[in-house]
Parts: C-alpha cells; sequence; structure tokens
C-alpha cells in the first residue's frame, strides 16, 4: 500500500474534521500515476499518538502547563480512481518512526533542551494523567531517532529547505554548536550527543524567538510547525532505529 502525506501540521484541526471532509481536500499526486483529486477513500483506520494540549496564552518557559494525552488519528485507506492503487493518506504532522505528533515532539525537545530535566522529571512533568501516561523511554526514543535522523541527513536537509519558502530554521546543524538558550547537553557518548544536537535543529529557531518574544511565542510556534510540516510532507525517507537489531541464530 503507497502512502500519501496530506499537509496538516496540527494534530486538532486534523481531529475536528470528518473523514469525508479530509478525503474531499486529498489533491494528491497519486504515489503511482500522479494523477490529481483521484484519491476515493474506503474505510478509516485508527492510531493513538502522544498529542500536546496547549493554551493560546502559553508563555515560553512555562513548562509544567504543557501537557501530553493520547488522541485518536483517523487515517484514510482507499484507491486512486485512476490507475487503482491501494492508498493510505496519513497527515504531514505524523512523524513516522515516533509515538509523538510533530507539536509534542517539538514541545518536548525545547522543555528538554533548555530546561535540562532528567527524561524521568520531564515525563512526570508533561504526563501527569491516566490520558498522558507513557514511559520516560517513549519520550528519549522519540527525540533521539528524529536528531539521529536530521543528523545524518544534513545535506539532503539543506537542499530540501532551501526549496521551501519560508525554510525552516537551521542554525544548530549549521554550526554545530550549543546556541544561546540551551542548556549543556545532557549526552557524553559522541554518538548520543550527535543526536542531541541533531534534534536541536528542529527547534532551534523556537529557541532564540521564544525568549525574546514570551507572551507572543504561540504565534511564532504554529508557524514553525507549519514549515516543518512541509519538510516531513515531502521527505519521507525512514527515521532509523537507534539501536541496531541483533539476529540470533537459532540451535
Amino acid at each position: 500500500m503507497l502512502i500519501l502525506v496530506h499537509v496538516c501540521s496540527v494534530c486538532k484541526v486534523w481531529g475536528e474534521k470528518t473523514s469525508a471532509e479530509i478525503g474531499s481536500e486529498v489533491e494528491g499526486p497519486c504515489p503511482r500515476c500522479a494523477a490529481i483529486h483521484s484519491f476515493r477513500q474506503k474505510e478509516t483506520a485508527v492510531v493513538w499518538m502522544l498529542d500536546s494540549d496547549i493554551a493560546n496564552n502559553w508563555q515560553f518557559g512555562w513548562w509544567g502547563r504543557i501537557k501530553l494525552s493520547w488522541k485518536e488519528v483517523s487515517i484514510l485507506i482507499g484507491e486512486c480512481s485512476k490507475c487503482g492503487c491501494k492508498i493510505k493518506v496519513i497527515p504531514s504532522f505524523m512523524v513516522k518512526g515516533t509515538r509523538l505528533t510533530l507539536e509534542a515532539l517539538c514541545l518536548v525537545t525545547v522543555a528538554k533542551e533548555v530546561s535540562g530535566l532528567s527524561w524521568r522529571n520531564l515525563r512526570d512533568l508533561l504526563c501527569d494523567g491516566v490520558d498522558g501516561w507513557c514511559a520516560h523511554s517513549t519520550l528519549y526514543e522519540a527525540v533521539h531517532r528524529v536528531g539521529k535522523f536530521l543528523a545524518e541527513s544534513k545535506e539532503e536537509l539543506f537542499e530540501l529547505c532551501r526549496q521551501l519558502q519560508p525554510p525552516p530554521e537551521l542554525t544548530v546543524l549549521k554550526t554545530e554548536s550549543t546556541e544561546d538558550g540551551f542548556c549543556a547537553p545532557s549526552a557524553r557518548l559522541d554518538h548520543t550527543l550527535a543526536r542531541e544536537m541533531g534534534a536541536r535543529c528542529l527547534v532551534s529557531g523556537l529557541v532564540a524567538e521564544g525568549r525574546s518574544r514570551l507572551s507572543k511565542f504561540i504565534g511564532f510556534f504554529f508557524d514553525h510547525l507549519r514549515r516543518w510540516s512541509l519538510v516531513w510532507s515531502v521527505w519521507r525517507k525512514p527515521i532509523p532505529l537507534l539501536y541496531q537489531r541483533r539476529v540470533l541464530d537459532s540451535t
């Protein structure tokens, strides 16, 4: 089954629409024949993702007022009316390889890299209810897998972002140094430090702007999500595993 990514940066916006409304918005092109407006929905599947609940008056640094909770995300399944290939339509806020939405991923990364909290303490702060409970390793793995992905795909990322207008902020990957506003890296080993610096690429613009805008941060934050949502919609390389799985010979 081929995957078609529909640009949508916020889980809440996706959830407020019916599957029929989303299906009518899908322009394509078909991943196989490139036909436009050829998607015909057959059924809907549901996946659960951790999303953030953040108020419109939220200010940068109010980490305790960010709450994560599990949300249903509808996935449209259908086919192309021209070539008949099976198609799955997913929103661009779904970062493949993680259980977090793009919004939650950005906020968790910012909170971790600015506050300096441990992963366990950060989980306790952001996931204090039954609806948002998760293992702290869920947050760690999501941030570090994306960080590894961004760190290992620098050249391709720069080339892609040059084609987007306006492009996402990529300061950290350009300098590979700690930007003002970030806490000291918590990673000690070279490979984990590379992943942490890669994750900072995703939020470097947020940290710089967050400290200067404070109460006006929310508008800039959602603009940041729209830019990165475009990146994920056209750049669908698989997120790498943190650790290589070893296959044991049967005896």
